[in-house]
């Protein structure tokens, strides 16, 4: 698991996360890493809870804040 101040990631939703971070639609994402886009919404969706986000525009306005985008890493 990965963490950030009070949330953690699992690596699979810190991998999403990156790809959303890319502005990566759940189809592309989907079939980067060979999952339905129906499992990507669900990741989505966790990820979204864990960062108390109700859209993907804020999850990723979260995201970037923490520097979880590779051009920070």
């Amino acid at each position: 698991m990965i963490h950030t101040p009070g949330v953690y990631l699992t690596p699979r939703e810190l991998e999403i996360s990156l790809l959303l971070l890319r502005r990566q639609r759940y189809k592309a994402i989907a079939e980067r890493l060979c999952l339905s886009s129906r499992s990507v919404e669900y990741y989505v969706q966790n990820i979204k809870l864990k960062f108390y986000c109700r859209n993907k525009k804020t999850l990723i306005a979260e995201l970037e804040k923490l520097h979880l985008n590779l051009g920070k890493t």
